[in-house]
């Protein structure tokens, strides 16, 4: 299981274990790319599949988690590589980028965990 693997440094991950052998659970809030890249490890004859994950929500983790289990049956690796940034003067940070930038990439990586 790969947070943010639909592109990127997840998405190298998540063909990189693919040529090691492993099964790819692919997640990410990209629909499209989570197919594309999906398709890509397939080529390389393992088992894959998108997941819709938003790291940022309980619910959406738990849901997609569920789902990954019923395809896989287990997890054995995690991935948490979710993440986002927003590149702006401290002074003109807006308060939506600093909450989506903590949420994503802190309270994510707990729920995730």
């Amino acid at each position: 299981m790969i947070t943010g693997s639909t592109r990127g440094l997840g998405e190298v991950a998540a063909i990189a274990l693919a040529k090691a052998g492993a099964n790819v659970a692919v997640c990410g809030r990209s629909r499209t790319d989570l197919q594309r890249v999906s398709a890509t490890i397939k080529d390389l004859d393992r088992d894959s599949d998108g997941f819709f994950l938003d790291v940022a929500s309980k619910e959406s983790v738990h849901q997609g988690v569920k789902q990954i289990l019923k395809h896989f049956d287990k997890i054995d690796i995690l991935v948490n590589n979710a993440g986002v940034n927003h590149r702006e003067p401290v002074m003109d940070y807006p308060e939506a980028a600093w909450d989506l930038v903590i949420n994503t990439n802190l309270k994510g990586y707990f729920l995730v965990a």
